[in-house]
């Protein structure tokens, strides 16, 4: 059974990242993108599709193309899979 409750998470933007993926990235700068609604229950390729079609994410990418990792029970950081480019993170209200 699916959960029809939902939660209201905060998608961070990390728009300056500097590095590449030989030495790795840092984040200069973020900023708060929006508020996404998920379903208490949602799953990674929940996320996506909300990400999409938010516009964060292009439409074109699928779960091979995006990598979710969570830090604890209350944020998610997105990556480039291909790369490991930081793209940003989602925040729990947990």
């Amino acid at each position: 059974m699916t959960s029809t409750k939902t939660i209201t998470a905060t998608l961070i933007n990390y728009f300056d990242v500097w590095g590449n993926a030989e030495e790795g990235y840092e984040i200069n700068n973020l900023c708060k993108e929006g508020e996404l609604e998920l379903r208490e229950d949602f799953r990674e390729a929940d996320l996506l599709q909300e990400l999409q079609d938010f516009g964060f994410i292009v439409e074109e990418a699928t779960m091979k193309d995006i990598t979710f990792e969570w830090a604890g029970s209350e944020m998610i950081e997105i990556y480039e899979t291909k790369t490991n480019y930081p793209l940003g993170r989602v925040e729990l209200p947990y």
